[in-house]
This record gives structure tokens, sequence and C-alpha cells, in this order.
């Protein structure tokens, strides 16, 4: 499986390098390991970057009322809330946030790239931007192009980012069943910790030492009611 990208350090590189922010806020759901997790890393990934973390506020799953919150980052004035939250948090946070007069752009990740954040935020999550895995237009390589094709054909809708990490997932696979010359699976397990540079769905992959793979980080925004690609920022 795919180690969470932003664990590579995208999201950190993404603010200082293409929203350039340097003055964050970070309102994350602490009832939830994914979005601790990448809170966690951010900010301290995003301090060695030279950023600054200038408000730390937390909320609970379900929870309707973010006001206290909003209220005490409204006061940090920070150029940008990193909420590394799933769709429902952030689709209330931002209507909320922007009634109560805080109008600093949103950063999450690909927990909330889902339609639903845009049925339920509205015209409040214009402009929130993410970093992840895929987004058709981005769509670069040979492969990524034909699956994207034949994806869209047979299913009749745009081609998102799980079924091209699932893609990604078997055409690696078979990459390294090809190259180790075997199903053995110690063979197979080495041929593909040996990746390097492999054209995959969602852009060119190489393994690490620890097994994970290293690719770019794409960042959206919502522009209109649309997720919109806006770059690709290598590793």
């Amino acid at each position: 499986a795919f180690e969470l990208l932003h664990k590579k350090g995208g999201q950190p590189h993404a603010v200082v390098l293409h929203l350039k922010a340097r003055r964050v806020a970070v309102l994350f759901d602490q009832g939830q390991d994914y979005c601790v997790g990448l809170a966690t890393f951010f900010m301290k990934e995003f301090k060695r970057l030279g950023g600054e973390v200038v408000g730390i506020a937390k909320i609970q799953t379900g929870d309707q009322d973010f006001s206290a919150q909003i209220g005490v980052l409204k006061a940090k004035n920070p150029d940008l809330i990193y909420a590394p939250n799933y769709y429902a948090e952030n689709a209330l946070l931002a209507r909320q946030a922007r009634d109560l007069g805080l109008t600093a752009p949103i950063l999450t990740g690909d927990g909330a790239q889902v339609p639903e954040l845009i049925t339920l935020g509205g015209k409040a999550v214009d402009g929130m931007s993410f970093t992840a895995h895929f987004h058709r237009d981005q769509a670069a390589t040979p492969l990524a192009q034909e699956f994207r094709k034949a994806y869209e054909e047979a299913y009749n809708k745009e081609l998102g980012a799980f079924p091209a990490l699932g893609a990604d997932s078997y055409f690696l696979l078979l990459d390294a069943m090809s190259r180790a010359g075997s199903l053995e699976g110690e063979k197979v397990a080495q041929a593909l910790a040996q990746t390097k540079d492999f054209p995959g769905v969602c852009g060119t992959v190489t393994m690490d030492k620890d097994h994970n793979p290293v690719k770019g980080v794409v960042v959206i925004k919502v522009d209109q009611g649309k997720f919109v690609y806006q770059t690709t920022m290598q590793p």
C-alpha cells in the first residue's frame, strides 16, 4: 500500500513553495489517527523549513461548532489554516470560518478530496487547496493517459485518486514480477523494493530504502465548485 505522500514532506513544501505561506495555524481532529499524524508531521517539517506555527486548535469527530477554535486562530492572523481533516469537518470549518471573518486560505489533505466537501461546504470551500496523489489533468505518463481513457470510457466518470492508486499498485506489482522472472514471494518483494523511475498512473515512482514510494505531490484547488489541478511538486 502507498504510505501517505504527505509524510514525505509534500504539504509543508507546498505551503512554502507554492502557497507562499510562512505563518500557519493548525486545526485538526484529535480523534482520528490520520489527522493527528498529518498535523504532527506537518508542524515538525514546516518549522524545519523556516515556517512559524502561530496557533494550534483541536476538534473531535462529529463536532458541529468550531467557533471557539476559529476565534483563537483568527486572533493569530495566520497566512493559512492547515486543516488535515475529513470532508465533513472541513466543510463545516470553512463555512463557520468565513461567517466569523476568518478569511485565510485553507489547506487540507486527500481525506477531504471528495464531491461531498463541495456539496456540504458550498461557496465557503472555494479556494481550499489540497495536496493529493492524483488529478486526471496531471496524467503525464503514457500509462496514465491510457488508463484514464480506458477507465472513463468503461465507467462514464472521471478517473479519481483511489482507482488511480489501485491501478498503480497493480502495475507496480506486475512490473516487479516481470523483472523478478518469478512468482516467488521473496523474489517479487526484492524486485518491488528495487523499483526505480517507474512511469505509473500517479506519476514516476521510486521505492526508497524503507520500501515507501517516492513520487510527486499534486496540488489541487477548489475553484467555482470544481477540483482544479494547480501543479505537481516533485520530491
